[in-house]
């Protein structure tokens, strides 16, 4: 929280005194693991919300430190992304520090269309960090998008048919810097509090597009629990991944 705290600190509490805001507690600097998940069970911790949108079924394994899935069915060609979404809620955080370590199988074919998209949410609800896997057209590759609020990076349609990614999402002060393999792809800043990680996995219902296999293999959530400012709003992104 920078020197925010340089005032009065008693028990590890900044306690800020701010105009027309009232007294605001705001933790100190200590970072809580709130998401950790290597998959190393049989099946999928009882920690994830499991919900389904345009699906009627889906075939996954978890094994050997993997999420693997397979197969993500749907009843009609309705021209939208069918989406597994697996969420974990925790209390709202500021600074924090993301994982995702993912894979993914075109079975050597641009007709793919599938993403895994990690996505924050704030306390109203809003979606404001992004980033994904995306293979969005059934006459391309995958590339890398990720997005800070009203900010986008789309990389180009180069990936691999399969390959290996990790993202990393670090937030410090507002400050906001999505990597990818190590790489930096888009910084920007918002401040809202996140309490909310959602993994989807996605499947293209277009006539033209296949579905090959998508994974993860690590996600984890760190950060700094934050107090929300009542009434406060942050930007929102766009429904682009529904």
């Amino acid at each position: 929280m920078g020197d925010l705290c340089a005032g009065i600190r008693i028990a590890g509490v900044c306690w800020l005194i701010a105009f027309g805001i009232g007294v605001i507690a705001i933790p100190g600097a200590m970072a809580d693991l709130k998401v950790y998940d290597h998959f190393d069970a049989d099946d999928i911790d009882p920690s994830w919300t499991v919900t389904m949108d345009l699906v009627t079924g889906w075939t996954y394994e978890v094994a050997s430190s993997w999420l693997t899935v397979s197969q993500i069915l749907f009843d009609q060609m309705h021209g939208d992304w069918s989406t597994v979404a697996l969420t974990q809620e925790f209390a709202p955080l500021g600074d924090l520090t993301v994982n995702l370590d993912l894979a993914w199988d075109s079975a050597g074919s641009n007709t793919a269309m599938q993403n895994i998209s990690l996505g924050l949410y704030d306390t109203n609800d809003d979606n404001v960090i992004w980033a994904i896997y995306h293979d969005a057209w059934s006459a391309n590759r995958g590339r890398v998008t990720a997005i800070i609020d009203e900010s986008i990076y789309d990389g180009p349609n180069n990936l691999p048919h399969s390959g290996t990614g990790s993202f990393v999402i670090a937030r410090t002060d507002g400050f906001v810097s999505i990597s990818w393999e190590g790489d930096e792809v888009l910084t920007g800043t918002t401040e809202a509090p996140i309490d909310r990680l959602e993994l989807r996995f996605q499947a293209g219902a277009w006539p033209t597009a296949t579905f090959g296999e998508l994974a993860v293999d690590l996600i984890s959530c760190e950060g700094e629990e934050t107090t929300p400012v009542a009434g406060s709003t942050w930007g929102n992104i766009k429904a682009l991944f529904r």
